[in-house]
């Protein structure tokens, strides 16, 4: 897995070049370690806004909420931070005829 960011601050916590410092910072950092570990290769690379047009058009597509959107981008809104989300699995049983 290689990913791009476009937050020198980010990657070089990940990498664990820079210390992560608030609490939430570092819950932060905590989640994406642990992401990090389901992975056989890991590496972060950090690429500035102006050279990554097309990934901050998306993200600020992303950040603006527009009623009827469609072509297949879809808006997930959060009701809390994602490092405080308990991760939970769905069951799905599909009936069966005996």
């Amino acid at each position: 897995m290689h990913a791009f960011v476009d937050s020198k601050l980010v990657a070089s916590q990940v990498e664990e070049s820079y210390e992560a410092k608030s609490k939430k910072t570092k819950k932060y950092k905590e989640k994406a370690l642990e992401m990090i570990r389901s992975f056989n290769n890991f590496q972060i690379s950090h690429i500035p806004r102006e050279d990554n047009k097309k990934a901050e058009a998306l993200s600020n597509l992303a950040a603006v909420q527009c009623e009827g959107l469609t072509k297949g981008v879809l808006i997930e809104e959060l009701n809390e931070r994602s490092v405080d989300a308990v991760k939970a699995n769905a069951i799905i049983e599909e009936a069966t005829r005996t």
